[in-house]
């Protein structure tokens, strides 16, 4: 099934992703861009009445080429006097999802090796609910000072290891943090070191803190199997076009919401269960056996009770409860599709809302690929 890539490189494709307000020129992009539905996020970053104009990411350990494809957008779009550039750093996935998450990656002798920084056994929790391991943390130190040893020529090496101390002292600063602390500056370290330019961090879990995306997590709750039905569909849709859509169909019991375990920090899924006349959110965490049960309502439905416990996550529809917030979206190879096409109809034909329009990273930049032993930190070290 054809992915973005092909769609770019094929004008058919280029004017069905721009028939859907995803596009390529900056300057198409800017036309399309309107003020925020819900000023909320404004506020809350207090930045008065500009467009807000973002682009998401795990929390990763390392800036990877299409990361700073869209982050040069970002700073880009920055010169722009009336808009607000800021790079969202989703701390509330399962560390496990993605390698990045947990390790990053050094290139040695033709070989990609990783550098771990937290165990295996914390892969099924959130970043920000991993505390550090000093042990650890000195060991990857450690690691990286032999890679560099080994792989930087002999006439750099001093420079490489003027380079590396700060980034040592960076690593052994944090050993009492979490792992979404960690990463956000590991990142930005090197962002500022090798390219000059960081663009405004916020946190998925301070959004969440700030109860800024309940309102929209409601209402999506109360039209849910009208939601899961639109999704289904489209995915159904794009498929038999040929079109990867990025994204699974939705059971029957889905919803939106993730929970971490308070007893061992395990991530859970959230499934939707009724009683009666009741609606209930529930799931049994798959390491201690500890079951959990939250009240969504009966005739109305509201996660209240799940917002209390500070320990929540949205899924994949994050993009959805975030669209009244923002005005624009810098999108990656997956969250394109997903967000552009598929959330997109759901946000059309079941809250009658428009999708925020999309800016992709030009062509010749999405083609250098993805290599996890090209990210920032070697080629900061290695220089």
């Amino acid at each position: 099934m054809r992915q973005l890539k092909q769609l770019l490189n094929a004008p058919e494709g280029r004017e069905f992703l721009a028939e859907n307000r995803i596009f390529l020129s900056q300057d198409a992009f800017i036309s399309h861009l309107a003020a925020p539905a819900n000023s909320a996020l404004a506020d809350y970053l207090d930045v008065g009445s500009t467009k807000l104009i973002f682009a998401a990411q795990q929390t990763y350990s390392d800036c990877t080429p299409s990361m700073l494809d869209r982050i040069a957008l970002l700073n880009a779009l920055a010169q722009q006097p009336d808009l607000f550039p800021f790079f969202l750093w989703v701390d509330t996935d399962r560390a496990g999802s993605d390698p990045l998450m947990v390790k990053f990656y050094w290139s040695l002798q033709g070989r990609e090796k990783s550098i771990r920084l937290v165990s295996k056994a914390v892969e099924t929790h959130e970043p920000r609910f991993i505390d550090l391991d000093r042990s650890q943390l000195q060991q990857s130190v450690n690691t990286l000072t032999n890679y560099v040893n080994q792989t930087v020529k002999w006439y750099k090496r001093d420079a490489a290891k003027e380079k590396l101390a700060p980034l040592k002292t960076l690593f052994l600063q944090n050993a009492s943090g979490t792992l979404s602390q960690l990463n956000h500056q590991l990142v930005s370290f090197v962002l500022e070191r090798h390219t000059g330019f960081n663009p405004f961090p916020v946190l998925c879990s301070d959004l969440l803190k700030h109860g800024l995306m309940v309102e929209d997590v409601d209402r999506f709750l109360n039209h849910l199997d009208e939601a899961i039905h639109v999704f289904n569909e489209t995915v159904e849709s794009l498929m038999q076009h040929d079109i990867d859509p990025q994204v699974r169909s939705l059971p029957a019991d889905y919803l939106p919401l993730h929970y971490s375990c308070p007893v061992d920090q395990t991530r859970l899924t959230l499934r939707r269960q009724s009683q009666g006349a009741d609606t209930f959110a529930v799931a049994t965490c798959s390491k201690c056996g500890q079951p959990y049960q939250f009240y969504l309502g009966s005739k109305q439905l509201s996660m209240a009770e799940i917002a209390q416990t500070g320990r929540w996550s949205p899924d994949v529809c994050l993009v959805i409860f975030l669209n009244d917030l923002v005005s624009g979206y810098v999108g990656g190879k997956s969250s394109t599709i997903y967000y552009g096409l598929v959330m997109k109809a759901v946000l059309e034909n079941v809250f009658h809302k428009a999708s925020v329009p999309i800016l992709v990273p030009p062509m010749k930049e999405m083609e250098n690929g993805n290599g996890q032993a090209n990210g920032l930190i070697y080629k900061y070290l290695s220089g």
